[in-house]
C-alpha cells in the first residue's frame, strides 16, 4: 500500500514579524526564543533520528518520513526565512545560547529538536516534519544525512570587539521608552554616531558586549543604551560633557564601554566552516581604525 500524501496548510494564527529584518534587542525574548530547557537537547553524534510513532517494527528515517510531505509554498517560505534568521549573523552575534550549541559540534550542527522548539518556528508549525521538509529548500542551511541536525552553510560570524573602544553606555535614561532618533540627535552633538542599540532588562546581552558586564553590572538588568561613534574621540567627549552637565540630566550615567581587560581579541571557535579572508580583512581594517583613535 502506498503512503498517503499529507497536505500541510499555512498557519492561520497571528502574523509573525518579518524574519528578514535586522535583530533588535528590544524585540528579543527573555530566553532567546526557546521553549524547551537546554538540557533536553543532546549534541551526541549518535542522536537517534526523529521519527513519529509507528506500529512498524522498522520505523522510517527522517528522510523517508518527510519525503511524502507536501508543504504549502507560503508556509514553507516563512519557515525557511524564520530558521535562516535564527542562524543569521545578526542573531548569532547576540544569541550566546544558540552559538554555544553550534560551537559544541565540530561541523557546526545543531539538534533539529532545538530548532523545532523555537517559539517563532512553533508559531508556524508544531510538526517537526514540516520544518525538515521546508529547510531542505534553503540554500543557506544544510541538514546532516540522517536529517536530525541542521547548520548554516557559510562560516559562523566572528565576534568583533573593535567598536568597544568608541562606544559609550548610558544608564538611568530619563525616558523609560527611549526613541532611537531622539538618542541619535542628543549624542551626535559630540561626534558622528554610527549605531544606537537599546538593551532591555532581562534580555540577552549581545556577545560583543558580554565581556564588559563585569564593569557595567546594569547590562542585562536595567535599560541600557549603547551609542557607537565613528571615533573613540567622540565617545570620550560625550562622557566628559555629560559628566560636566550631570545635574540637568538627573541621574543619567554616561560612561565609556571600553575597558582594556574587557576586550579579548576576536577569535574563531573550533570546528565548522572557517571565516573567509574577506571577513578577516574587514575585521583587521576595523581594528586598525579603532587603534588609530
Amino acid at each position: 500500500m502506498s503512503a498517503a500524501v499529507i497536505q500541510i496548510h499555512p498557519f492561520n494564527g497571528k502574523q509573525e514579524p518579518n524574519p528578514t529584518v535586522l535583530y533588535s534587542t528590544t524585540d528579543s525574548e527573555s530566553d532567546g526564543g526557546y521553549g524547551t530547557p537546554a538540557e533536553h537537547f543532546a549534541d551526541d553524534e549518535n542522536e537517534r533520528p526523529l521519527t513519529p510513532p509507528s506500529s512498524s517494527s522498522a520505523p522510517a528515517t527522517n528522510a523517508e518520513s518527510t519525503a511524502i510531505l507536501t508543504v504549502d509554498p507560503e508556509l514553507q517560505e516563512r519557515i525557511i526565512k524564520q530558521v535562516e534568521w535564527y542562524f543569521s549573523d545578526e542573531n548569532l552575534l547576540k544569541d550566546s545560547f544558540l552559538m554555544k550549541h553550534i560551537n559544541r559540534n565540530k561541523q557546526g550542527y545543531v539538534s533539529l529538536k532545538l530548532v523545532a522548539s523555537m517559539r517563532k518556528v512553533k508559531s508556524l508549525t508544531k510538526d517537526w516534519r514540516v520544518v525538515v521538509a521546508s529547510v531542505k529548500h534553503s540554500s543557506f542551511l544544510a541538514l546532516n544525512e540522517e536529517e536530525t541536525k541542521i547548520r548554516r552553510v557559510t562560516a559562523r560570524p566572528l565576534v568583533d570587539y573593535s567598536h568597544v573602544a568608541r562606544t559609550i553606555i548610558v544608564a538611568n535614561y530619563p525616558n523609560s521608552e527611549p526613541n532611537m532618533k531622539e538618542i541619535e540627535v542628543t549624542f551626535s552633538k559630540f561626534g558622528e554616531v554610527t549605531l544606537v542599540r537599546i538593551l532591555q532588562p532581562g534580555k540577552a546581552v549581545p556577545l560583543d558586549v558580554k565581556p564588559c558586564k563585569s564593569h557595567h553590572p546594569s547590562l542585562g538588568k536595567e535599560l541600557c543604551i549603547l551609542v557607537e561613534y565613528e571615533s573613540g574621540e567622540g565617545a570620550k567627549i560625550a562622557c566628559q560633557r555629560f559628566k560636566e552637565q550631570q545635574s540637568w540630566r538627573d541621574n543619567m550615567k554616561v560612561e565609556l564601554l571600553n575597558r582594556k581587560q574587557d576586550t579579548p581579541a576576536p577569535t574563531q571557535s573550533e570546528g565548522g566552516p572557517k571565516p573567509s579572508s574577506a571577513t578577516e580583512n574587514k575585521k583587521q581594517r576595523k581594528q586598525k581604525k579603532s587603534d588609530s583613535t
